[in-house]
């Protein structure tokens, strides 16, 4: 959820990861929170190894070791937001109560 902050990242892409974080972990707007998520993945993490592959070559197994993992949490959020919150959430529990 924070690590956002702690990379050089911008406010925006820190604050839309936080906030998307939070929402995604409540289940509000669920389907949403996890698109963003995806985005900010693609974006922020899967982009900055593709262009340190070029720069570091001795750590070469170490961002690609990071690349996979990264990647595999970017298809899990996929898998989420195609199969949607659990019962629990607060989507689920709001649209009960209508």
């Amino acid at each position: 959820m924070f690590s956002g902050i702690f990379a050089d990242a911008s406010w925006l892409a820190t604050s839309a990861g936080v906030l998307g974080a939070a929402s995604f972990v409540a289940g509000a707007k669920f389907t949403h929170a996890s698109l963003l998520l995806c985005v900010l993945m693609l974006t922020h993490g899967l982009g900055s190894y593709v262009a340190q592959l070029t720069e570091h070559t001795r750590h070469r197994d170490a961002l690609l070791y990071a690349f996979a993992q990264d990647l595999s949490v970017f298809g899990s959020l996929l898998l989420l937001a195609v199969v949607g919150p659990g019962e629990l959430s607060v989507d689920v529990i709001r649209s009960k109560s209508l």
